[in-house]
């Protein structure tokens, strides 16, 4: 029998058992299947963690009234050595368009969680500072992020360390073949 027929005896297979949820199709189906080389199981898994670490995240960050990206922008100004960022540097870091990145910042200006100053000698550049209010914020989210970290508790510090090793990796390789994503 040719690879893709016996592919489709065993998805069938799968499906026939019955799952409670996503997460058990995937994990006691899928991933323990041969449906997929190894490279799609590690990619199927590694999306289904993040998307369950970022609703989890993205739920709680809502009852204190910030967004992910938010979080992210208010991290990068929190942990800056320098006082402020300018608006275009933060749209590189965060990967998103300049546009895109103006109203986040008017957003997050409104709730007076930064400032923004223009630079007098570009009036085309905008300086970006975190406010005391951005502060008091980061440290609700830092409360928040050591919650979601308990489930982390389960790795030793050798596989925790091998885990950020391996992450590392794959980020560093697809920020420099971005093609290939």
């Amino acid at each position: 029998m040719n690879n893709s027929i016996l592919k489709s005896i065993e998805t069938s297979k799968i499906w026939e058992k019955g799952f409670d949820d996503i997460d058990d199709l995937i994990d006691n189906g899928v991933l323990k299947s041969n449906m997929l080389p190894i490279e799609g199981k590690m990619f199927v898994s590694l999306i289904r963690t993040s998307n369950m670490i970022e609703e989890t995240l993205s739920k709680k960050l809502l009852k204190i009234g910030l967004t992910l990206s938010q979080v992210n922008i208010l991290e990068m100004l929190h942990f800056s050595k320098i006082e402020f960022l300018t608006q275009e540097k933060i749209s590189k870091m965060v990967f998103t368009s300049k546009a895109n990145i103006s109203s986040v910042l008017s957003r997050m200006e409104e709730k007076k969680l930064i400032n923004r100053i223009s630079n007098s000698k570009n009036r085309r550049e905008n300086r970006v500072k975190i406010t005391p209010l951005g502060k008091e914020k980061m440290l609700e989210f830092f409360l928040i992020g050591d919650k979601i970290k308990s489930n982390f508790e389960l790795l030793d510090e050798k596989r925790a360390l091998k885990l950020v090793e391996i992450l590392s990796v794959l980020r560093k390789n697809i920020k420099q073949c971005p093609n290939k994503s």
